[in-house]
């Protein structure tokens, strides 16, 4: 199982998203094309719970999505940024800034190519434990 996360949702530049597990861009890096000023990367993901900012379970989800990789302009290139304003299960469950979430990630796609996330093992980064 690849890298289990439960992050806190952040509001960078009036958006609101996850940042990229440090696991993940140790490894496989978030290559930015400086040509069409954008990230390629998609990430598929499995959300699993919601908590509030006070870690308190909110509700359970066990739903997948993909999130885009965004840049939000905080450095150079800009810094990348899992971009959940738009997403349906964002929508569907509500989520908002400081809350938390619990988050699989499974895979990337980059352009054509799918890279599986660690599938000999499980990371686990999380900002609280259960």
């Amino acid at each position: 199982m690849p890298v289990r996360v439960i992050k806190q949702i952040e509001k960078i530049g009036g958006r609101i998203g996850l940042a990229i597990p440090t696991s993940i861009v140790d490894i496989y890096g978030c290559p930015y094309d400086f040509d069409s000023d954008r990230y390629y990367d998609v990430f598929s993901c499995e959300f699993k719970n919601h908590f509030d900012k006070s870690e308190n379970l909110v509700r359970k989800i066990n739903e997948s999505s993909k999130l885009q990789v965004v840049g939000i302009c905080v450095g150079q290139p800009q810094d990348p940024f899992l971009l959940l304003e738009g997403n349906l299960i964002a929508m569907n469950y509500g989520f908002v800034d400081k809350d938390y979430i619990e988050v699989i990630f499974q895979a990337i796609k980059r352009n054509t190519k799918v890279i599986s996330i660690f599938p000999e093992r499980l990371i686990e980064d999380l900002d609280f434990v259960l």
